[in-house]
């Protein structure tokens, strides 16, 4: 662990001095990937020792830091308070104890309401917890027991992501040597839709296909993922967006450590975007987030989607998928399930030929 840190803080140096010669603005923060909570405080603090030579931090609004609800202590949570952690990521993912096996989670339901309680008890007063559906076995019982369960606890925000076979996890190669069976598609979309509904009437606002806040309180820094705004990300696998330029890290620690030791940045590849690149990913966030900023994409590249999509935008907005402005092409709750398909077709639109 102290040689994964010093390694993080060199690279923070290098890409910060690469980048600018004086202090960088900062507005937010996010501590994430694997389990960020289990760096002891020490650690925490020399990672924000090294941010603060390079970034001005005076005006971060947001701090998260990711933390899975078999290692939090509330001695920890108040040391997180003192460091200027102010929001909480908390992978509760189901209050299901079967489900929580099948993902092979290391907390119990017990444990993550705890966790909540003991959050609550160290001051932290923007939390947000992630919930897994279309798990395998789940039913819609299940799931809205999960769902009352959180409701309970009212957390600031809720995220709730569709369960994803990743190539090379245990669950991947269970799932191609045929011994559990993905949840089918129409299944996926009335588990997602009673998400939605549920969470709606309970005073929830949705601001993403996945995320939803309450009293406002959106998630800061994946609003600016979202919006395409430029990003700094440190160590392994992580990804940046910096000057029109996005980049990659090794994913492998030692190849990560080698390129550190090495004097170099661990960078493993990096991509000019076109801008065709940048007007699809306009689109595609835009859309799965807050909306498109048709002004924005007027004044940057020249392109009027009011005019130019007229009769789709009114199709679509007749259906009941999207809400239309002078100003914001915005998805609703029924657009949200089918937001690829949407961005598909109005990029086809853009530069069809």
């Amino acid at each position: 662990m102290p040689r994964f840190v010093e390694a993080l803080c060199s690279e923070i140096a290098q890409r910060a001095t690469q980048f600018s010669d004086s202090q960088i603005p900062a507005e937010t923060i996010f501590i994430g990937g694997g389990t960020p909570s289990l760096l002891k405080p020490e650690y925490l603090d020399r990672i924000f020792s090294e941010l603060g030579k390079w970034f001005d931090l005076s005006r971060v609004k947001e701090t998260t830091i990711e933390c899975n609800p078999g290692t939090i202590t509330l001695p920890n949570l108040i040391d997180y308070r003192r460091i200027g952690i102010n929001r909480l990521s908390i992978g509760v993912q189901s209050f299901v104890k079967e489900e929580l096996e099948f993902l092979q989670r290391i907390h119990t339901p017990g444990e993550a309401e705890e966790s909540i309680r003991l959050a609550r008890h160290a001051g932290f007063d923007n939390i947000s917890i992630d919930l897994i559906f279309s798990i395998p076995g789940q039913t819609a019982a299940s799931l809205d027991y999960t769902l009352k369960k959180a409701i309970g606890l009212k957390p600031e925000h809720i995220s709730a992501y569709s369960l994803i076979y990743e190539p090379e996890t245990p669950l991947y190669d269970e799932f191609t040597a045929g011994r559990i069976s993905k949840t089918d598609d129409d299944t996926d979309s009335e588990l997602y839709s009673h998400i939605i509904n549920t969470l709606l009437s309970n005073g929830y606002s949705q601001y993403e296909i996945s995320n939803f806040s309450l009293n406002g309180r959106k998630c800061l820094h994946n609003l600016k993922y979202w919006k395409c705004e430029e990003y700094f990300g440190f160590g392994p696998s992580a990804h940046g967006y910096l000057n029109g330029e996005r980049y990659w890290n090794h994913k492998n620690m030692n190849e990560y450590f080698k390129s550190i030791n090495d004097n170099k940045l661990p960078t493993k590849g990096s991509e000019i975007l076109s801008r065709k690149d940048m007007i699809v990913e306009r689109i595609y966030l835009g859309l799965r987030a807050e909306g498109i900023d048709t002004r924005e994409i007027n004044n940057e590249f020249g392109i009027d989607l009011t005019v130019l999509l007229s009769g789709m935008l009114k199709e679509y907005e007749k259906e009941g998928f999207l809400k239309v402005t002078p100003e914001l092409i915005s998805l609703t709750g029924k657009g949200y399930a089918v937001c690829d398909g949407i961005a598909a077709k109005i990029i086809s639109e853009i530069f069809k030929k």
